[in-house]
């Protein structure tokens, strides 16, 4: 399973998150489309609303497989190698997980059919987050 450390997540006046700091990465989020993780840039193609691949300014590029929910199941490289694959309980609890990618993990999409709430139990909230933004 994913290692869950207490992150601090930083959020615009329209409620999009713009920042999250961890004890080793901070990541910038300009939008659905672009992020900086770590000083390396990532931009996420979309077909319409489903993410479908992710390229990096290093080079690296991923392709996200869905399941029948939405939620990206198998994470594939350029070369078709499975890099990342995720398998979820009803309501978005990790069934099983792994990763072997310098990519941030897919995780779970949130759908109509499977909710998941905003913040989990794998969240800590830091008190002087907001001061920190």
């Amino acid at each position: 399973m994913p290692q869950h450390l207490p992150r601090c997540q930083c959020y615009d006046g329209n409620g999009q998150r713009v920042k999250k700091t961890a004890p080793n990465l901070t990541v910038l989020y300009f939008g659905e489309g672009y992020e900086k993780r770590g000083g390396v840039g990532i931009i996420h193609l979309f077909a319409g609303n489903q993410r479908i691949a992710s390229v990096r300014s290093d080079g690296n590029t991923q392709f996200y497989h869905p399941d029948h929910l939405g939620s990206s199941w198998i994470v594939t490289d350029g070369n078709g190698a499975i890099k990342e694959k995720n398998e979820f309980y009803p309501f978005g609890t990790y069934l099983d997980s792994f990763t072997s990618y310098p990519f941030p993990p897919a995780n779970y999409t949130p759908s109509p059919a499977r909710k998941k709430t905003k913040k989990s139990a794998s969240t800590t909230i830091m008190p002087d987050c907001m001061i920190r933004c």
